[in-house]
């Protein structure tokens, strides 16, 4: 039986990453651009390095650490001009579901906030 599920072994991070950003269980594409257009959550283009200003008056360069925070707790720093509670508060246990899931079926363990900050690298 032919499967349309890709082998995660055979892939880079970044193009884990880039299945991951339009996988429908997380469905990232959703609120985050590639391309710069402002949609519920801010743009994945060039993110990487970028200072943010915060909703709180502060301000953050975006790096590795920044992102995986924000996956595992959305609220804890909004970028200005966005609103917090747009994010899905569990996707700490949906990525971790999922990550079970790739490692039951393929044997293959995938870190999927990795992924994605390293398709996040690529989009300059």
């Amino acid at each position: 039986e032919a499967s349309n599920v890709p082998v995660y072994a055979d892939l880079e991070p970044a193009e884990r990453g880039q299945l991951w950003y339009s996988d429908p269980n997380l469905n990232c594409v959703a609120c985050h651009s590639t391309d710069g257009t402002a949609l519920a959550g801010p743009t994945w283009q060039a993110i990487i390095g970028r200072q943010e200003a915060m909703a709180d008056g502060s301000s953050v360069v975006i790096d590795a650490d920044y992102i995986r925070n924000s996956v595992v707790d959305p609220n804890a720093q909004i970028v200005a001009g966005f609103q917090p509670n747009v994010m899905p508060q569990n996707f700490a246990d949906t990525i971790g579901e999922i990550e079970q899931n790739v490692l039951d079926t393929q044997g293959f363990e995938v870190d999927i906030i990795g992924d994605l900050i390293a398709f996040m690298e690529t989009l300059q």
